[in-house]
């Protein structure tokens, strides 16, 4: 994997949750979203503190769930060459 996740306890949650800053966009991530049951995580992308819609990357909700990490590595990835 190209990045590298340091998790820390979600202090939105139960679980555990790491962060990337690219360009413009905060990306976090969760481990007791959408998918945690099935051992997946779940991805937000801000920009000025606003949930953001990234056509072809996530939901127009700003999240998508049911990721693994090798799928979350490619849409940090995918993120930071759109960001550049």
């Amino acid at each position: 994997m190209k990045h590298e996740f340091v998790w820390e306890k979600s202090f939105y949650g139960r679980g555990e949750m790491t962060s990337f800053d690219i360009g413009n966009y905060h990306i976090s991530v969760i481990a007791d979203g959408y998918g945690s049951d099935h051992g997946l995580y779940e991805i937000g992308i801000f920009e000025d503190s606003q949930f953001v819609h990234l056509p072809g990357i996530n939901g127009e909700d700003g999240i998508k769930g049911w990721l693994t990490l090798e799928e979350v590595d490619y849409i940090l990835t995918k993120i930071d060459l759109i960001s550049h």
